[in-house]
């Protein structure tokens, strides 16, 4: 994941719900359809990612799987999504 890079997240079903911008290698921000930011993310290793809201308050989590890819998951550990590079 490059600083400027867009992936899409989308819901069980295949629904676009948001999309996150990386700031950095580490870093990005989360936004919805019509572009207002909705929290913000950062990289915790190789694999996770913890997922913000606005506030500060770690809403999900995200674990990368092979290449650009990912799941998206509520913090019960159930899987909420997934997301992939646009």
């Amino acid at each position: 994941m490059k600083a400027d890079e867009r992936y899409n997240n989308y819901d069980l079903k295949g629904n676009l719900i948001s999309y996150l911008r990386m700031t950095d290698d580490k870093n990005f921000k989360i936004f919805d359809q019509e572009g207002n930011q909705l929290g913000y993310g950062k990289r915790l290793d190789d694999h996770r990612f913890n997922i913000y809201d606005l506030d500060g308050k770690i809403t999900s989590h995200a674990m990368q799987k092979d290449g650009p890819t990912y799941n998206l998951y509520d913090n019960d550990g159930d899987q909420i999504g997934y997301g992939n590079l646009a």
